[in-house]
């Protein structure tokens, strides 16, 4: 399960896993996400502005928001693992 959760919170291994996403940048610089943490990407060619709202590493749960940008009539969604 750990190697999962690695897979699923250091961001430069998503387009290994999930091809659909094109690139990710945290606001921090980083790599990893944590409780808070603040990111854009591009999913199914949708720009997509992020933020990780549960972080739970002892239960190994991992959400965040995710709003399209530019701002449109989309809905905002939840993105939960």
């Amino acid at each position: 399960m750990e190697q999962v959760w690695a897979t699923f919170t250091e961001t430069s291994k998503w387009p290994n896993f999930y091809p659909s996403v094109e690139e990710v940048s945290l606001e921090d610089g980083g790599a990893t996400l944590s409780e808070g943490t603040k990111f854009e990407t591009t999913l199914a060619g949708q720009d997509m502005r992020c933020v990780v709202h549960e972080f739970d590493t002892e239960r190994y749960r991992l959400a965040w928001y995710a709003f399209p940008r530019p701002p449109t009539s989309r809905a905002a969604t939840t993105h939960g693992y």
